[in-house]
C-alpha cells in the first residue's frame, strides 16, 4: 500500500468514527489530521481512532480539532495543510472564508489596541 493509499484509508477510518465536514493533514514525523468535529466528540474517540489507524495501517497519526487552535494557527492550517477530505466544495470555501474572517478580526483588534496605546498611553480602556 502506498503512502497516498494509506492516507486515504486513514481518512476513511476517521470519517467512520468522527463526524467532520473537513479533514486537513500535515505530513511531518507524525501525520496530523485536523478535523472540525462535533462538540460531543470526546478525546477518547480521537485516541481510539488514532489507535485503529495505527493497528490497521501501521502509521502514527495525531487527530486534533480545529477549534483547539488560535486564529493565526487556523489561518496557517487552511493555507498550508492539505485538504484530505471536504464534504463538498461549498463547505471547503465556507471554512476558508470563516478562517480568514477570524484572522482579520484578530488583526483589527490588535490594530485598535496599538492605536489606543498610542492615543492614550495605555492598552486598557479608562
Amino acid at each position: 500500500m502506498t503512502d497516498e493509499e494509506k492516507l486515504v484509508s486513514a481518512v476513511d477510518i476517521i470519517l467512520e468514527h468522527i463526524l467532520t465536514p473537513i479533514v486537513y493533514v500535515y505530513a511531518e514525523e507524525v501525520y496530523e489530521f485536523i478535523v472540525f468535529s462535533d462538540t460531543n466528540t470526546s478525546e477518547d474517540v480521537f485516541r481510539l481512532t488514532e489507535e485503529m489507524i495505527y493497528f490497521n495501517l501501521g502509521i502514527n497519526v495525531e487527530i486534533l480539532d480545529l477549534r483547539d487552535f488560535d486564529e493565526n494557527d487556523r489561518a496557517a492550517i487552511a493555507s498550508y495543510a492539505h485538504v484530505a477530505y471536504a464534504e463538498n466544495e461549498f463547505m471547503q470555501a465556507l471554512f476558508q472564508t470563516a478562517i480568514n474572517a477570524d484572522s482579520e478580526r484578530v488583526s483589527e483588534l490588535k490594530r485598535l489596541a496599538i492605536k489606543r496605546k498610542n492615543d492614550t498611553g495605555t492598552y486598557y480602556i479608562n
